[in-house]
């Protein structure tokens, strides 16, 4: 039986690592070996490191720079009908993986979490990529950002859009997992996809999004008179003054605030189960 080789990044802080690691065990059901970026190395998890297969801690802070990295250590260790999978450090199985669902990657050159939710992204996105060892480096996957994408609200670009753009343009079939959340407290946050993947967001970061940025109503039950007016004065802006102007006014601390409430909260209901179904039961 083929084998998983999961990447996953920690940034500034393990906190997310026990949760992570336990659900890992649960729910994977064929076989697995771990490599992590862990910045920085935090000794009181010292428990915790002997379950990964290797260990990066370099001060690197560009996201897909430590995704490539680790992707070119896995690459080097596995087979080429092994699996590659990276993990954002805030997301995990919340739900059974096995041989059948390991078929995405045989039907297509890679399957990823694809956040449509926002704007209509495209892109595959890095808290979840799966794809088999031999398509990777045929392809020569690079995280790196670069393309751009339209959208009602501008234009983008992120990690994961590289790889996007070189699927579009050579006709490559891709397996984008969509939210199926039954039960939304964020627009685009706490997600779970496929009823499948849990990616938490912003584990790592304060948490404000586009969505939060360019349609703060979404977020606000009070004043959403206000909020709406906001968004029809931030309609005529470009992005970057969207973003200069909310931190001009407060609203960024206002959002930023509101989203670590809720974030804070959702951890604690996770960190507290012993059960790992709480997902289940928060969201579908």
């Amino acid at each position: 039986m083929r084998t998983i080789h999961i990447g996953t990044v920690h940034w500034e802080s393990a906190k997310w690592l026990p949760i992570q690691l336990s659900y890992i065990r649960k729910y994977m059901k064929v076989p697995f070996k771990l490599y992590g970026h862990i910045y920085p190395y935090d000794f009181k998890e010292d428990r915790l490191y002997p379950q990964f297969n290797h260990i990066e801690s370099t001060p690197v802070k560009d996201h897909a720079t430590k995704l490539n990295l680790l992707s070119e250590i896995i690459c080097s260790r596995a087979k080429a009908n092994d699996i590659i999978m990276l993990l954002d450090g805030d997301a995990f199985p919340c739900d059974f993986v096995d041989s059948d669902f390991l078929k995405i990657v045989d039907n297509n050159i890679f399957g990823a979490i694809q956040q449509a939710e926002c704007f209509d992204e495209p892109i595959p996105h890095p808290s979840f990529f799966i794809a088999r060892v031999d398509s990777y480096l045929k392809h020569k996957f690079d995280w790196t950002p670069g393309p751009h994408w339209g959208t009602t609200q501008g234009e983008f670009t992120d990690v994961g859009a590289r790889i996007w753009e070189y699927a579009f343009k050579n006709n490559y079939f891709w397996y984008p997992l969509k939210r199926t959340n039954k039960h939304n407290i964020h627009p685009l946050w706490f997600g779970v996809y496929e009823d499948k993947i849990y990616h938490h967001g912003a584990g790592f970061r304060n948490p404000i999004s586009k969505i939060d940025r360019l349609c703060p109503s979404k977020q606000f039950s009070r004043c959403i008179w206000l909020f709406k007016y906001i968004e029809k004065i931030q309609h005529k802006m470009s992005i970057g003054n969207i973003y200069r102007f909310q931190n001009l006014t407060g609203l960024q601390w206002l959002l930023i605030k509101r989203n670590k409430e809720i974030s804070c909260k959702v951890f604690q209901q996770i960190h507290d189960d012993d059960s790992l179904q709480i997902i289940k039961s928060l969201f579908l």
